[in-house]
């Protein structure tokens, strides 16, 4: 084909006569010259655009025939619905009410669960497991780590048993997240674990396995850990602050000025929005009146920013103090008294005593006598009274506690009609006692707690009677009667139980003949409490000795 000559080819194959070149020298356009031409030509069915010599369909009949077809398949489905059953049934129907993207509800049947996998036997697979359980609403509620081996579920329930909140069940071994028991006894159960599968080389990889798990998921929290141990500051961040309060852990704290000593028995962070903080439920040793045992209380660290030094916290590690030896012997010194004081005592207090009132505590001064008698306190105030849990040693002393009745009467039955029997604390249960111990106090006649440590023999002046200016017939007349009521020896008892126990004597004179010293030397000379009531204490106005009427 010669050179500027179009050449389109004809539906037959034949080759079209060659056009004529311009005269120009351009070539002639869709717009040019020859436009009648191409109308007519594409009127005619021939064009040269896309595939040259190809003729062009009329879409209509292929349009009309698949409307007809879409109709006719409509009509059949039509034919084919079963028209639904509008009767009420008798059944709960599950249905879920929702909202569509412009926010308009409508209701739609719940979906049902997908098939059930295959279950397989995961605890027989493999060591271990960390299965995440979800509620029925597919939320999730606790991820899990399920200890399969029974060497390693026999060496976590002989380490960790009871935990707070998770305690090991040795049949099935459920350790739920945050898995604060693997962080606080991983020191245990290495060395216990090594030393008892020495020559078990299976349960040696299993225990591996659950060490480097440890290990990577409490890296942060055990460099933490480790860092404020070893610094002199002994700083820690609110977020890892559980990391120093283990079950069992002693800690300290300053209550009312007081050096007291606490047992950890649980800690939880509290997000609450009043108060954030990290809460511990710790407990002490008290007396209650009738036995030494355990009782329980909490303490709070509140929320802070950032790290602080643990000596400026409420409370901390007894250990970590930098004066442990002096306070952990302070504790154990005053625990001996506490613990020398149990029962009845009449001893010699000037101090400070507390009284609770709405939860808060009431301060007096106190200078004088007091009887230290938990027992009689928690029976005349019972809205201010408690009671213990046996110390787990003490099951089988308890059970021996005996009556010591004494052979005298009186005031000897008064200050120790039953000797409470328990066993002697060890050093590590008399840090822990109670501050404070219950008793009267007769300058003030209310019912108190004592600081054990204010708290002293009484020095008697047993030759009072002898400074006494009184007739000596009569002075010795009172003397003879005392002792003789004092002496331990059984004595004849009223009809009426203990109505025939006493010793009544009435002084009555005018004022400054010495009636209420006579007293007070009658009770330095037996060593026994004297309580005086004035006649503002009575309810009843007073009459003289010599006016008193018998019928």
């Amino acid at each position: 084909m010669a050179p500027g000559i179009l050449a389109d080819e004809t539906p037959n194959g034949a080759v079209a006569a060659p056009a004529k070149e311009p005269t120009n020298g351009v070539a002639t356009t869709a717009n040019g010259h020859t436009a009648e031409k191409e109308d007519s030509e594409t009127a005619n069915g021939a064009g040269t655009g896309g595939k040259s010599g190809e003729v062009a369909k009329d879409p209509e009949p292929e349009v009309k025939k698949d409307e007809a077809e879409a109709k006719k398949d409509e009509t059949d489905a039509k034919k084919d619905e079963v028209p639904e059953d509008q009767t009420m049934k008798c059944e709960i129907k599950h249905l879920d009410r929702r909202y569509d993207d412009k926010d308009v509800h409508f209701f739609a049947e719940r979906k049902t669960e997908a098939e059930k996998p295959k279950q397989k036997d995961w605890w027989r697979l493999f060591a271990f497991c960390l299965v995440r359980h979800y509620d029925s609403d597919g939320d999730l509620d606790t991820t899990r780590l399920y200890v399969n081996p029974q060497p390693l579920r026999q060496l976590t329930y002989d380490v960790i048993g009871y935990f707070p909140g998770d305690p090991i069940d040795v049949d099935d071994v459920q350790i739920e997240a945050p898995y604060h028991s693997l962080f606080h006894y991983r020191k245990q159960l290495e060395e216990q674990g090594r030393e008892r599968f020495a020559d078990d080389g299976e349960s040696l990889k299993h225990l591996e396995v659950l060490l480097d798990w440890i290990r990577t998921h409490f890296a942060l929290d055990i460099a933490a850990y480790d860092k404020c141990l070893a610094s002199d500051h002994k700083a820690m961040s609110y977020d890892r602050l559980w990391t120093l309060f283990p079950p069992e852990k002693i800690i300290h704290c300053k209550i009312l000025d007081q050096n007291r000593a606490f047992r950890v028995l649980e800690t939880w962070y509290d997000d609450c929005d009043d108060l954030p903080g990290l809460g511990m439920r710790v407990n002490y040793l008290d007396f209650d009146g009738e036995r030494l045992g355990t009782r329980k209380t909490e303490l709070f660290v509140p929320k802070y920013p950032g790290t602080r030094e643990l000596s400026e916290l409420p409370t901390m590690p007894l250990d970590l103090l930098e004066d442990a030896e002096e306070v952990h012997a302070e504790l154990v010194a005053r625990g001996r008294k506490f613990e020398g004081f149990i029962g009845q005592h009449y001893l010699q207090y000037n101090n400070i005593a507390l009284k609770r009132i709405d939860g808060m505590y009431a301060k007096f001064t106190v200078n004088g006598r007091v009887m230290i008698d938990a027992k009689t306190y928690h029976r005349l105030e019972p809205n201010d009274s408690f009671v213990v849990k046996e110390l787990p040693a003490q099951n089988e002393a308890t059970k021996r506690e005996r009556s010591t009745r004494r052979k005298g009467f009186g005031m000897a039955q008064f200050l120790s009609d039953k000797k409470v029997v328990h066993e002697k604390l060890s050093d590590a249960d008399a840090a822990l006692t109670n501050a404070t111990v219950r008793g009267y106090s007769f300058t003030n006649k209310r019912f108190l707690e004592f600081f054990a440590d204010e708290l002293f023999p009484i020095e008697w002046n047993t030759n009072c009677f002898d400074q006494l200016v009184l007739d000596p017939a009569v002075k010795k007349t009172v003397q003879a009667l005392v002792s003789s009521h004092a002496q331990d020896r059984e004595s004849f008892d009223d009809i009426v139980k203990g109505k025939g126990q006493g010793l009544v004597c009435v002084l009555h004179g005018p004022p400054g003949v010495g009636k209420t010293l006579t007293a007070e030397c009658v009770a330095e000379y037996v060593k026994r409490p004297l309580y005086m009531v004035s006649s503002g204490d009575r309810e009843i106005i007073p009459l003289p000795a010599k006016e008193w009427q018998y019928d």
